[in-house]
This record gives C-alpha cells, structure tokens and sequence, in this order.
C-alpha cells in the first residue's frame, strides 16, 4: 500500500515540538516559522519520520536589518505539498550553520553553493569542494554578499578541479565534455568504469554561470520579468511565474481569473514541448 499522505497539521505539531517560533500559516498547504541553526538537523530528522524532507535551501544577505544573513529551508514531501518553510539566522560575526549534507544529498549541493556564494560555513559538510563558482574566482569573493565589489581579476590558475579518483584494477576514467557535440550547455562528467559499471560519476557544472541572481538586485519589479523569461530559454514561463508569484505574494494581491488560466495553458505548452524534446533525446543518446 502507498504511504498515507501527509497533512499540514502533523507538520505544524513537528515544528512545535522542536521549538519553533513564530509559526503561521503561509499558504492553505503551507507554514512557515523560525528556528535556530542547531536545531535544524533535529527537526530534519523528525520531519523526514513524517515523510517530508529538504527540498529547497537558499541564503539571503539580511545584514542591513538585523545583522544577521538568513536561511531559508523548505521541508516537503516529493509532491512539494504540504511544505513548510523554516527562517534560519546566522550571526555576521560568526557566519557558520549546522550541515545537514550527510542526512541530504540535495542539501549538500544547496550548502556548497552557499559556502561559494555567501562565504557561510556549513558545520560537519564532509565535501567542501566549490560548486558554483570555478577556480579562477578570487579565493573569499563571495558575489551575493550586498557589500561585494564587482571585480575583473579573474585569473585561471590552470589548477584542476579536485575530482576524486578511483583506483583498482581494471578501472577506467573517461572524460566528458565541458564542450559537447550538441547544442546543450557546457558540463564535464568524469566517469570511473569497470566494464559495463560505472563505480563513480563526478559532474562539473556552472560553466555558464551568469550572476543573475546579482542582477536581480536593485532591479524595479516591473523590469524583472524580462530578466526572469531570460534565464533559460526553454523554461521562460516557469521561472517568470516563479517570479510574478513571489511579488504577488509579497503584495498580497490576487490575479484575475483569465490570467490564471492563461497561466495553466502557457505552463502546459511549456510542460509539453520539454517533455517531448526531452524523450527525442534520450532516442537520440541511446541510439
């Protein structure tokens, strides 16, 4: 039997028994609280017995009000519904947080991208290896902290990146990319086969990283839609709703019938012609 789904009211007791504050309703599928850095990993186990675990971890630099940066996680099941978003401050003066990489691999990810970005320490990360940002930025250049300088002496070392090695007998290491026979964007996968098998697979990203989140800021909220449609050109709708919808939110104002329709009908278009090109794909891979 499939696993009973989870509602918000066991959510809400789980974050009350952790000592969460400031809880309140979000949404009708969400809440959102408050709690300090080293009780997250305790709730994240608590939550995960539940069937809800870290979906999404960003940082905000919120030094400018409290002195403080603040993350932000989101707990959910794998329908991302219902959720629960919990606030984490982390001190300026000591810019460290409780790591919960060895209990998530997609909080992993989310903490080494904000180690690169924001300079915050993740305590008890086993793999501190850069992830966004490559090996000709400045060493403590952490590009989403508001006080950050632009800067142009970006310099490749021709250090390599530390991919891990493995080694025995018969074991093989092939390289992919980072330039690609396709018209896709640029990623170096490093395969370790014995055979058939592949024992290890360690992937390079951010080859084309933009700054885009740095240019988001300061921007007017009437002009930051055309920056949002522009990310990724084969998901121009998805992240300007994402955007559209968190201004809203903000404002607490509610859109007109026919343009939430519209909205299903652009998304569905979106949704159709990515999942069509992504089976053309896997034709053309597999051969």
């Amino acid at each position: 039997m499939p696993p009973a789904p989870i509602v918000l009211d066991s959510l809400r007791r789980a974050v009350i028994e952790a000592g969460a504050a400031g809880v309140a309703a979000s949404s009708a599928t969400a809440i959102q609280c408050r709690l300090p850095s080293w009780e997250i990993p305790a709730l994240a186990d608590r939550l995960a017995t539940l069937g809800a675990h870290c979906q999404f971890l960003a940082a905000a630099d919120t030094r400018a009000t409290n002195d403080d940066f603040t993350l932000a996680y989101v707990f959910a099941p794998p329908r991302l519904s219902p959720a629960v978003t919990v606030l984490v401050p982390v001190p300026a003066a000591a810019p460290r947080f409780a790591s919960l990489a060895t209990r998530s691999f997609a909080a992993s990810r989310f903490e080494r991208e904000i180690h690169d970005l924001f300079g915050l320490v993740p305590l008890g990360h086993p793999d501190l290896r850069r992830l966004a940002l490559h090996q000709y930025w400045p060493e403590g250049y952490h590009p989403l902290r508001r006080d950050t300088v632009s800067r142009t002496d970006f310099i490749d070392t021709g250090q390599p990146f530390p991919f891990r090695h493995v080694e025995g007998e018969g074991i093989f290491e092939v390289t992919v990319g980072p330039v690609h026979a396709g018209i896709i964007e640029p990623g170096h996968f490093r395969f370790s086969v014995e055979g058939e098998t592949i024992v290890n697979l360690e992937t390079r990203l951010g080859f084309v990283h933009k700054g885009t989140e740095k240019l988001f800021e300061g921007l007017a909220f009437d002009r930051a839609p055309a920056l949002a449609e522009r990310i990724s050109g084969d998901t121009s709708v998805g992240h300007v709703l994402a955007y559209c919808q968190a201004v809203e939110a903000l404002a607490g104002c509610r859109v007109p019938s026919r343009a939430s329709w519209l909205r299903v009908v652009l998304l569905e278009l979106e949704r159709i012609y990515n999942h069509i090109g992504d089976v053309g794909m896997i034709v053309n891979d597999t051969g």
